[in-house]
């Protein structure tokens, strides 16, 4: 009967040592990029063949989204209302960044109604497309209950 009782408190704990966010209504997501080094499309022959920033992320419908970004900025952030009611649900925020120095840092940061909830700092490393160009990648997830 001790045995059952300490395998019960231990799952207990467990369960409510768990860190997530539940929340049944509306949630405020903020996507945010910030590189030491400004972010540059890539040309090969003078034609362009990767933009700036190409980012993945779940919208406000909490659908898989798409998009490539032109700016010549060291930060980028986009903030939205996800109002998908489907939980458990998984908040993936991935991002390819091109810059205009081969060094640096870039950190890729996620917000869940104004907490941030996961961050990744990444190296930039020389593009291997243009002379003098960066590049990094940050893989962010987290869910929400």
């Amino acid at each position: 009967m001790k045995q059952l009782f300490l395998l019960l408190t231990i799952v207990v704990f467990l369960f409510t040592g768990c860190e997530k966010d539940s929340s049944s209504g509306n949630v405020t997501l903020k996507y945010e990029i910030v590189s030491t080094s400004a972010f540059s499309p890539v040309f090969s022959s003078g034609v362009q063949v990767a933009p700036p920033l190409t980012v993945y992320y779940i919208n406000e419908t909490g659908q898989q989204q798409n998009e490539q970004i032109s700016t010549n900025s060291s930060t980028w952030s986009k903030t939205i209302q996800l109002t998908a009611t489907q939980r458990p649900i998984m908040i993936v925020f991935n991002v390819t960044a091109y810059t205009a120095s081969e060094q640096g840092t870039g950190v890729v940061k996620l917000y869940v109604n104004g907490v941030l909830k996961a961050s990744q700092n990444v190296t930039i490393r020389a593009s291997g497309f243009q002379a003098g160009k960066g590049a990094f990648t940050g893989y962010l997830n987290h869910f929400i209950y």
